[in-house]
């Protein structure tokens, strides 16, 4: 269960609406933090910035929330991790702001507490970090505000060689199909033994699907897929790709496994094992859900096939 203000999170869980813009959403969530912080100091761990009268523009006035939001906290690792749930919240505060800003502007703020804190609360932050994030169910995911983390921790004395060596492997892993940016090429085969790689589905966007045959969570989406009437109208138009890859069973227990897909969908089988071994991917989860532009570039990752549908509209 995430922590947070429960208004705060239904700023962030709207933030691709058209409803409003970035502006404007990093604008109501500043102001429902101060407000919510001003009247409720005991559900935090430590004051919020005082935000000077001099800066009437809401833009700097978030953005100096962030900028300057561990300027009341002392660090004192014994009284903060004795309400760990305060502290939890008062980072929750933070995060919810500065998601709105690009990562060159808060990425500062964001590594400061790890590099102030020590023992116990060092690894709250860092563990706090990685919840909210890393893992995709967290309202707060995403990855490239993540990555600079990483490779601070990379780097940082404050952990072993061993675990240094791990967190590069893994920053490494996180700077591949990063959204922007060329997804990973792969091979695949169909049922009927025919090559393709993903990059011959470029020139139209492509919903990419990394599953396993049997999986739950994998089925209850695949069900969603059949039933999708706008889905199926865009796949069986020519206007999408709609890719299901297996890249972790092996080749018979797949192809016993297919009929349950959509009949419109292409199933293929990562044969070479790059996807995995390499690996090629991050699959945290199965499934694990893309969506590529006509470019092959990424749009979504680790995302909900409802947040698809409503991003391929714009595709």
């Amino acid at each position: 269960m995430y922590t947070g203000l429960i208004s705060l999170l239904l700023i962030v869980g709207c933030k691709n609406s058209d409803a409003k813009s970035e502006h404007q959403q990093a604008v109501a969530a500043i102001s429902m933090v101060q407000d919510s912080t001003a009247t409720e100091e005991e559900e935090i761990a430590f004051p919020p910035p005082a935000i000077p009268l001099t800066i009437q523009n809401a833009h700097e006035r978030a953005l100096y929330y962030v900028q300057h939001f561990w300027d009341n906290c002392d660090f004192d690792q014994h009284k903060l991790l004795q309400s760990p749930k305060k502290l939890e919240q008062s980072l929750v505060n933070l995060l919810g702001v500065a998601l709105y800003f690009p990562v060159d502007k808060v990425q500062k703020s964001l590594i400061y507490p790890l590099e102030r804190s020590q023992d116990s609360l060092f690894l709250f932050f860092k563990n706090q970090y990685e919840r909210y994030l890393y893992e995709p169910q967290s309202p707060f995911f995403n990855e490239e505000y993540y990555l600079p983390i990483v490779e601070w921790l990379a780097e940082t004395p404050k952990i072993d060689l061993t675990t240094q060596e791990k967190t590069k492997y893994f920053a490494r892993l996180m700077k591949r199909n990063r959204v922007g940016y060329l997804a990973e090429d792969f091979q695949f085969l169909t049922s009927d033994s025919v090559s393709y790689t993903l990059s011959n589905f470029r020139g139209k966007a492509t919903i990419l699907m990394f599953y396993s045959p049997g999986c739950h969570s994998c089925q209850e989406v695949i069900a969603k897929m059949k039933e999708n009437i706008e889905l199926r109208q865009l796949i069986q138009s020519k206007k999408s790709n709609l890719l299901f890859i297996n890249a972790e069973d092996n080749w018979d227990v797949w192809r016993g496994s297919i009929e349950e897909l959509p009949s419109f969908g292409i199933a293929g089988f990562n044969s070479d094992g790059k996807v995995t071994e390499v690996p090629l991917y991050d699959l945290k989860y199965s499934p694990t859900l893309y969506l590529l532009d006509q470019e092959g570039k990424v749009v979504l990752k680790d995302t909900t096939f409802e947040h698809i549908m409503e991003r391929i509209k714009e595709l």
